[in-house]
């Protein structure tokens, strides 16, 4: 362990939503640290193929395994939808390298997917002029997510494509072992209860982050609710194709993957009997759950996705071109009828759950990002 382990665990936390854009939550990465960045490649040929929750799944999936195999040691992550980004230790480097090769293979022997893994050291990030910031927002009693900005992470995810050679983690290594418990990706898509899920991209052209804490503002005074996952449209009931995505990525023994869909078939039935009592282990979960998603962050980009009618979406956009004409923002937007919800449980009472929109959400998103590019952004997807 270096002194600088504990960077992430000692972060102070903030609370409320408007904080993402105030500087004084933000604090430097040590020097010592790497980014460790995965996506999978041909992320849009697996959209349009309908494979998008696959995707999904092993972005997931990387950081998981990361998390299981660091043990106590806390880390900031971000899922960007066909992918993650890690900031850890580079002393963690082999233990992190290991997990990540292990995904990677189980990846390509379940899912015939090709999940690119690299680390980039915050080192040669500074050298080229970025820096890499984050802040811990806390979702709920011992639940946060992190927050990145800075630019670092867009110089690294260019230096992992431009010059992937030095910087791939799977190159001359063999395959690995690892685990994925804590993954649940069996959730049904999740429809609106308005006319759809929106998916936004959203990066100010200035480096002033209060940017961001006012497109918050503006966003919220049109949408007031834009929460995406409610009590009210959660579906309690698993898709098959989703569930044997998890279960696929978790063991490839015959014997436990029975096992393993007879105690979920046990635990569905439980939680849709007990889901409307108040006070039930079910009620809780799923109250919590609403609670505890990224379904609106900070990853050098501002991303959310929020439930709209099609009037609000109409006055986003609107809000959004204005700001874009006047060279202020460059955004990217994607509609879909329902979102995605893959799941990390911690344990009993902490548990995170990490929102994509539908059809190719956050990956479309980028796509459509006007007057722009991603190498110049340093997109994934």
């Amino acid at each position: 362990m270096t002194d600088s382990s504990d960077f992430y665990k000692d972060l102070p936390v903030f609370k409320q939503v408007a904080q993402i854009g105030d500087a004084r939550q933000y604090r430097e990465v040590p020097g010592d640290w790497m980014a460790f960045l995965t996506d999978v490649r041909s992320s849009t040929q697996a959209i349009l193929d309908g494979r998008y929750k696959q995707v999904n799944t092993v972005g997931m999936a990387a950081i998981i395994a990361a998390h299981n195999a660091y043990g106590n040691l806390d880390f900031p992550y971000v899922f960007t939808g066909d992918g993650a980004t890690l900031l850890a230790p580079a002393s963690h480097k082999d233990r992190l390298r290991d997990a990540l090769l292990f995904i990677k293979a189980r990846t390509r022997e379940e899912f015939g997917l090709e999940l690119r893994i690299a680390a980039v050291p915050v080192a040669r990030v500074r050298e080229l002029g970025g820096r890499i910031l984050v802040a811990k927002q806390e979702l709920s009693p011992g639940v946060s997510i992190a927050m990145f900005s800075g630019d670092g992470i867009a110089i690294a995810t260019r230096l992992m494509k431009e010059e992937e050679a030095s910087y791939d983690l799977a190159l001359g290594a063999e395959d690995s072992q690892g685990d994925v418990e804590g993954l649940e990706c069996r959730w049904n898509a999740i429809h609106a209860e308005r006319d759809g899920m929106l998916t936004l991209i959203i990066r100010s052209v200035s480096d002033d982050l209060g940017d961001y804490s006012g497109i918050i503002e503006e966003i919220h005074a049109i949408v007031p609710k834009p929460k995406p996952v409610k009590p009210s449209n959660l579906p309690v009931k698993w898709s098959l194709q989703f569930l044997w995505n998890e279960i696929k990525l978790k063991t490839s023994d015959w014997a436990l993957q029975i096992s393993l869909t007879l105690l979920i078939g046990l635990f569905t039935i439980l939680v849709r009997k007990y889901r409307h009592k108040k006070g039930s282990a079910a009620e809780v979960y799923i109250s919590e759950m609403s609670v505890n998603t990224d379904f609106l962050k900070l990853d050098d980009f501002l991303k959310m996705v929020i439930d709209v009618l099609n009037e609000q979406k109409a006055l986003i956009e609107a809000l959004f071109e204005r700001k874009r004409e006047e060279g202020k923002i460059v955004y990217g937007a994607h509609l879909s009828s329902h979102a995605l919800m893959t799941c990390f449980i911690k344990s009993e009472g902490k548990h995170v759950h990490f929102i994509d929109g539908g059809d190719g959400g956050y990956v479309l998103a980028a796509k459509h990002l006007r007057n722009s590019s991603q190498a110049e952004y340093g997109m994934r997807g």
